[in-house]
């Protein structure tokens, strides 16, 4: 499935580290960690500290590693900046880097020395995680979550494992320890977040979050050990157009097809082989196909329909399933910021 050129990919949530900085003490969590390796002390780590951002909405957590000089920080970097992630940037290394100019004003965070300055300004900032997310719109809300259904039940007949929580699908493939696919309507994610805020009164973000009331967001989460394996474990490595061909490239891996719906006509013989037509039928009226064909036979017909964007092996619905290749790759699904936002102070694109 290709999305269209137009697509935004948005960084979202990064965890990062930098190595050889100072930082005043006294900003941080009073308390600390003993990491500890064949009992003996590896290092003392302060607890989390809590950053508010822009309008006091969105906060980085930071841990500092006194006795190596190395601090760690992670959240959603552009919303701690401008107060919103639905729409932020491609730029992982600028995003990286003004966050830390920003620690500076509220931790004093500085390097041990000019050469070091020098070391994070090329991007030498070690990555734990990285959040790429694309944002869908649809007609209304109620699609959205037709369409999260459909995608839930696709994913549950393909054996991956996956949960759900309220409206969020997790595609967590090996449990989740490289990475994570995560759909979910991004109208109510936001709402429910909002209540929980002690953020200043925006009436700009209030707009924002009705706007994304129809919004289907999908985000790739990679961890250390798939960074690792993309030769992308430090900023440097990533370019303006990394985020879209590393989303491009999980994204396939859901399989995300069309499914067989509604009651059996003769469009369905269409598009296939007269030998395929017994199959079309089959499937149509609900057979268990396990029961009929060899599982040899039967992976020949899911290869032969997964050509045609069509999975097999979900069961039929009753009620006309909507076409997620032609719905999720369709330009009309493409967001771009509205005019009047103004919670995106930077050039997206620097």
């Amino acid at each position: 499935m290709n999305l269209p050129l137009n697509t935004e990919f948005n960084i979202d949530t990064v965890s990062f580290s930098v190595k050889n900085a100072f930082v005043n003490l006294q900003h941080l969590n009073p308390t600390y960690q003993h990491v500890t390796r064949n009992g003996e002390d590896k290092y003392i780590r302060s607890n989390r500290t809590l950053i508010a951002g822009a309008n006091k909405r969105h906060r980085i957590a930071v841990r500092y590693d006194e006795t190596n000089k190395e601090l760690e920080i992670e959240g959603a970097l552009y919303a701690f900046l401008y107060g919103q992630n639905v729409y932020t940037t491609s730029n992982l290394k600028w995003t990286c880097l003004r966050v830390l100019e920003e620690l500076k004003n509220t931790l004093g965070t500085v390097a041990t020395s000019d050469d070091v300055k020098a070391t994070w300004k090329a991007g030498h900032l070690d990555l734990n995680r990285v959040d790429i997310a694309v944002n869908f719109r649809f007609k209304s809300k109620s699609q959205v979550h037709k369409v999260l259904q459909q995608v839930a039940l696709q994913l549950n007949c393909s054996k991956s494992s996956i949960r759900r929580v309220r409206t969020s699908i997790y595609w967590c493939p090996e449990y989740g320890k490289k990475f994570q696919i995560v759909a979910y309507a991004k109208g109510p994610q936001m709402q429910a977040k909002n209540k929980h805020d002690v953020s200043e009164v925006n009436l700009e973000y209030m707009q924002l979050m009705d706007d994304c009331e129809n919004v289907l967001r999908i985000e790739l989460r990679l961890y250390r050990a798939a960074l690792k394996e993309l030769g992308l474990s430090q900023v440097l490595d990533w370019k303006i157009n990394t985020p879209r061909k590393i989303f491009a490239q999980y994204f396939e891996r859901m399989h995300l097809l069309n499914v067989l719906s509604g009651p059996l006509t003769s469009a369905d013989f269409d598009s296939v082989t007269d030998r395929m037509k017994p199959v079309i039928a089959l499937l149509k009226l609900g057979a268990n196909m396990d029961k009929i064909y060899s599982a040899r036979t039967l992976a020949r017909h899911r290869t032969y329909f997964r050509k045609k964007n069509i999975d097999i092996s979900v069961p039929t619905c009753e009620v006309k399933a909507k076409n997620l290749g032609q719905l999720l790759s369709s330009r009309n699904r493409v967001m771009l910021p509205p005019n009047w936002l103004t919670l995106c102070k930077k050039s997206r694109s620097s």
